[in-house]
């Protein structure tokens, strides 16, 4: 059923901005919040300034600033005449890198004007004869989340038949063809093709009466409710849950595995608490999904019943906690799209309050250098603060094993993998060309891994490869620095201290590395 498109969560998921990789992966791009216009340095200075803010970069603690929003940690960030945004940037994110159609999907809003305007521009950019959109496994757009079917709707009258059920429903409180209850046009009638609702069996069963309702979004549970011999209508193919406790998920979970149509779940859970809510991911084995979208919760590891999911296309779990390997997911030829970058991201007063050890956790990268677009020094106090004020990772309730252990799944289709913001150690084997071949995007920033940069990674495709906020050494190998010719590609380096080589004029300035801009026998 090529039916209707999708909706977001309430409290919209986001990836925390991240420097200039913002043209890249956002959102939705915007320029920074208060950003003046910054004037041209002479290069003599330009260097001067790398040089600070290099040596800046190996003081732990740094321009350390605290406040009454920190509950008294002092948060490392750089001193502000070493601020140098550009430095940190990842190389060649000033030309611009085509659409990312999955992430953008991800990041629209739900149904205003600016959403509709943002999709309109996708669209005409990633359909037809597009050169630079990257769909990374989205073949059909109203499964990437609820938010699409919204932005899609038209506005009319239902008809008749629909109209009977909605009054069955008891709506009162919405209308239908709006942000709430989307609508398509089929066979010049205006059908129901979404939802935002409160599930009750008595609903469940209601709602077997709209023919063309393609998404829901579940937004209140009932109490105590029994779902274990419902299922929903049968053309319904994305849901969206916004659990208020563990037992919310958990109830409607039978409900789930019994809806076979279902192909895309998503999961949000409340950013708001200081301790996410507790999901055993297991209450959806038995479900056949295509695509996966996670956030906010305490899930620990994806367990081995996901090795049923043959057809799993794309998993998206931040802020999930996630600390193994996902093994589960081994031989999985279907995966393109596996994110699970940031799995413990929190405000200072969080770490302060839950971690093992604050000396062991770290604040994000942004943080440090103020790159967020609030450029606050100090959390508001709200738990949810994590994404706009300072935050902090803590290893515990990560990824902290060695990144090939990722290679050896034997995901030989897959096109992009963000495990940025983690705790992730070793190096980068040789070889990773050989092993995901069709890889596009890899973003490993802001982890602890160390070693050699491989020249294999020249014989992919990329249009972003984010090394940055590690310790990778060596000479970076020519084919990848030359990768940067390509009109459509990122490349992050910065903060590598022992990084040798060189990178072209134009793109030299790499802070808190040993870069310098290469002369013609090194290109």
């Amino acid at each position: 059923a090529s039916s209707p498109a999708l909706a977001a969560p309430l409290t919209r998921p986001r990836r925390a901005p991240r420097m200039a990789l913002r043209s890249a992966r956002s959102p939705i791009a915007m320029p920074f919040a208060g950003e003046a216009a910054a004037q041209p340095l002479g290069l003599g200075a330009r260097r001067f300034l790398l040089v600070l803010t290099a040596l800046a970069a190996r003081l732990p603690f740094a321009g350390a600033g605290a406040g009454d929003g920190n509950c008294g940690v002092e948060v490392p960030f750089l001193p502000r005449a070493l601020r140098n945004r550009e430095a940190y940037e990842s190389l060649g994110s000033r030309l611009g890198v085509g659409h990312d159609l999955e992430d953008e999907l991800w990041s629209m809003g739900e149904g205003d004007r600016e959403a509709r305007a943002n999709y309109k521009t996708l669209k005409k950019a990633c359909t037809g004869k597009a050169k630079h959109c990257n769909t990374f496994g989205v073949h059909q757009w109203n499964l990437s989340r609820h938010a699409v079917t919204v932005t899609e709707s038209v506005r009319g009258r239902l008809c008749e038949e629909d109209m009977d059920v909605w009054q069955r429903l008891g709506l009162t409180r919405i209308r239908p063809c709006t942000v709430e209850a989307p609508c398509k046009r089929i066979d010049s009638e205006v059908r129901l093709v979404g939802l935002q609702v409160k599930l009750t069996p008595e609903i469940v069963e209601v709602l077997h009466g709209l023919p063309f309702l393609f998404t829901i979004q579940v937004t209140e549970f009932a109490q105590e409710a029994d779902f274990s011999a419902s299922a929903l209508p049968p053309g319904v193919r994305v849901v969206t849950v916004l659990p208020r406790s563990t037992r919310d998920i958990e109830q409607v979970a039978p409900l789930l595995r019994n809806s076979r149509g279902v192909q895309s779940l998503h999961v949000y859970g409340n950013q708001a608490l200081e301790r996410w809510l507790k999901l055993d991911l297991s209450i959806f084995c038995g479900m056949d999904l295509l695509r996966f979208n996670g956030f906010v919760m305490n899930a620990g590891e994806i367990p081995e019943c996901w090795s049923a999911m043959r057809n799993l296309e794309a998993f998206y779990c931040t802020n999930c906690m996630l600390t193994t390997p996902p093994s589960a997911l081994r031989g999985l030829t279907s995966l393109r799209s596996f994110i699970a970058f940031r799995q413990s991201e929190m405000t200072p007063c969080v770490a302060k309050s839950i971690a093992r050890s604050l000396e062991a956790c770290k604040p994000s990268w942004e943080t440090k250098c103020l790159l967020k677009d609030s450029r606050r020094q100090d959390s508001t106090g709200d738990p949810s603060d994590f994404q706009e004020g300072p935050s902090y990772m803590c290893p515990e309730v990560a990824y902290g094993f060695k990144f090939e252990e990722f290679l050896k799944l034997g995901w030989t289709n897959v096109e992009k993998v963000w495990l940025d913001g983690n705790f992730l150690k070793g190096g980068i084997p040789e070889n990773i060309a050989d092993l995901w071949p069709k890889l596009k995007s890899l973003d490993l920033y802001d982890n602890d891994m160390e070693g050699p940069i491989p020249a294999s990674l020249a014989r992919l495709d990329f249009v972003k490869l984010q090394l940055n906020g590690n310790n990778f050494s060596g000479t970076i190998p020519t084919g990848v620095v030359n990768m940067l010719h390509k009109n459509h590609m990122v490349l992050g380096l910065a903060s590598n201290p022992h990084l040798e080589g060189c990178a072209p004029r134009g793109h030299d300035e790499v802070a808190d590395t040993r870069l310098h801009a290469c002369h013609e026998e090194e290109l």
